[in-house]
């Protein structure tokens, strides 16, 4: 019957059409950066493409003075993941989107760390933070991952720490995804440190007594299908 074998042939292809949207997805930054949240493996999916990239650590302000013993120091940028990861279908996978980190002001400013961003347990760690007071002075290590999948890994960059008039010094380290915010001489007055630009790069220092900038976010993606 040729109008029921028509009817079958749709029936066949509208099936296969679903199963195919089942089993195809790209889930990009699941939950807002600094939450985690379960993802779980559509049935049929056994492999994903999977990208990580760790926030970025934030710049400190320099301590108000007159030479260089005063700058400020840019944040560290984050680790980076990409590769075809193997999963269970119908297994639950808790993933994590790492927040930037946050600067301080005052006479002793301070920088904190970017959040780490994960699937189950492959990590690429947020880039490290930085601190400035009175000398005292520590700009961010880059980061980089726990290597627990095979795949591409990038570290992040370290942030800098050094004193001059170029606009550039104290600029945050650079990830992957983005690239450090600009970072302020000592003397530069109310020069807030820019934030990380992109995914997962650091903030620049701040000027006298004012803030560094921001880290950027970490970032997820999740491939299938």
């Amino acid at each position: 019957d040729p109008d029921l074998f028509a009817f079958l042939e749709a029936r066949i292809r509208t099936i296969a059409g679903q199963i195919k949207t089942e089993n195809t997805g790209d889930v990009v930054q699941p939950v807002a950066p600094g939450n985690c949240y379960y993802w779980t493996a559509p049935s049929g999916t056994k492999k994903i493409t999977l990208t990580l990239q760790g926030a970025g650590g934030a710049g400190a302000g320099g301590h108000y003075g007159t030479s260089s013993s005063h700058i400020g120091a840019g944040g560290g940028g984050g680790g980076y993941f990409n590769g075809v990861v193997s999963v269970t279908p119908g297994q639950q996978y808790l993933v994590c989107v790492g927040a930037g980190g946050y600067s301080t002001s005052g006479k002793e400013s301070t920088g904190t760390a970017g959040g780490q961003s994960s699937f189950g347990d492959i990590i690429a760690y947020g880039g490290g933070d930085s601190y400035a007071a009175r000398g005292n002075i520590r700009a961010g290590v880059g980061a980089c991952g726990n290597n627990a999948a095979s795949g591409t890994w990038i570290c992040g960059g370290n942030g800098d720490a050094t004193a001059g008039q170029d606009a550039n010094n104290g600029r945050g380290g650079s990830s992957a995804m983005g690239t450090g915010g600009r970072g302020y001489n000592w003397d530069c007055n109310g020069c807030v440190g820019e934030n990380g630009i992109g995914y997962g790069s650091g903030g620049g220092a701040g000027g006298d007594t004012v803030a560094g900038g921001a880290g950027a976010p970490g970032y997820v993606r999740i491939l299938y299908g």
